[in-house]
């Protein structure tokens, strides 16, 4: 089985250990494995699995005991808990952070899903769209310049060397940045969070423009409010999606774009959605 670095949910991680060491053993049980860990009840573990339960940190190290992980295993392991169990959009991407750092330790588990935390960070997208411009310039001082200084000439560097690292970037024989795919697609465990992460700092984004002198030309804000029944709703979603897609085909043909925008939209409940009982009256 891959090592624990390869995995962005822990629980996918034990359910592969515990099928690994099923094959290899065949006596080897919930009921041996919740021993090993010290736990009283077999089912926890089954439950922990599945995702019925949380664990804490004692049971956690519980867990490395009983699996014999080594020291970076162990702290890898101990984040990637912390990570899924957490609730809170600054905590994971701090988290994030630090599973990509005890990561780097380990080259051979570098794998593509993992890529999707690069999202977790707005920036190293807009870089990776900034480098289609006619006249864009690899300098980091010029990237975060043109972002308006939103970002550092460190974090810009960073940002290129990371989208190289991940394969969402390559440098041609004369040595200019390019992209090797013209669409992100959000795969993967991780890709539920990411979109979370990405879409919270692009909200926060779009209300800081809100308050910087644009001229209106090159921006627009609008919305929709609308009273609609709940079987309309999947209409809804697919037409933005079918604008999206329509507006995306367009934008990206043109050979030599100048300058990077986004694009956010956002449907969502202003009222408690109706129950099923609440519909039929």
């Amino acid at each position: 089985m891959n090592q624990v670095f390869a995995y962005i949910n822990y629980r996918d991680f034990l359910k592969d250990y515990y099928r690994d060491r099923k094959t290899k053993n065949n006596k080897f049980s919930f009921r041996v494995f919740a021993r090993l860990a010290a736990f009283g009840s077999p089912g926890y573990l089954k439950m922990i699995m599945d995702g019925q339960r949380n664990i804490s940190h004692a049971s956690i190290y519980k867990l490395v005991r009983a699996m014999k992980l080594g020291r970076k295993e162990s702290e890898f392991f101990e984040k990637l808990v912390l990570f899924n169990q957490s609730q809170d959009v600054e905590e994971q991407k701090e988290l994030l952070d630090q599973l990509d750092n005890v990561r780097k330790t380990k080259p051979a588990a570098i794998i593509s899903e993992y890529q999707s935390t690069l999202y977790s960070k707005w920036y190293y997208l807009v870089v990776w769209e900034m480098v289609r411009l006619k006249n864009f310039n690899e300098d980091p001082e010029w990237i975060a310049n043109k972002l308006k200084k939103k970002i550092t000439p460190a974090e810009a560097s960073e940002a290129i060397a990371r989208l190289i690292e991940s394969g969402m970037l390559r440098r041609t024989d004369d040595g200019k940045l390019i992209q090797l795919d013209k669409t992100v697609e959000w795969p993967g465990e991780v890709a539920k969070l990411a979109v979370k992460h990405y879409h919270h700092s692009m909200l926060q984004l779009a209300q800081e423009a809100m308050n910087e002198n644009i001229d209106r030309d090159l921006r627009e804000y609008t919305g929709l409010l609308v009273a609609i029944p709940k079987e309309e709703i999947g209409f809804v979603k697919e037409s933005i999606y079918e604008f999206l897609r329509k507006l995306n085909r367009r934008l990206t043909e043109h050979p030599e774009p100048t300058d990077v925008y986004h694009l956010h939209l956002q449907w969502f409940p202003l009222t408690y959605p109706a129950s099923s009982s609440e519909q039929k009256e």
